[in-house]
């Protein structure tokens, strides 16, 4: 399968979410760019991992600017 790029970069958005019953979901994460949107399929564990080090960046973030507002 060829390699595809795309190019969003910084992004306006990023969201991940999944659609489906339970047992049968599909997990997606969406970034946004303008009038651009390019959804990705993703594993559970992708979007979990994706999660914690979203959550492990804001700490570092918070405890390194301890002036800047809660996001």
């Amino acid at each position: 399968m060829p390699r595809e790029e795309y190019n969003l970069h910084p992004v306006d958005h990023i969201t991940a979410d999944a659609i489906g019953p339970t047992g049968q979901r599909v997990f997606y994460i969406q970034a946004q760019k303008g009038h651009q949107t390019l959804t990705l399929i993703a594993e559970k564990f992708q979007i979990q991992s994706l999660s914690i080090g979203i959550e492990r960046f804001l700490a570092e973030i918070g405890e390194k600017y301890p002036d800047l507002p809660i996001a």
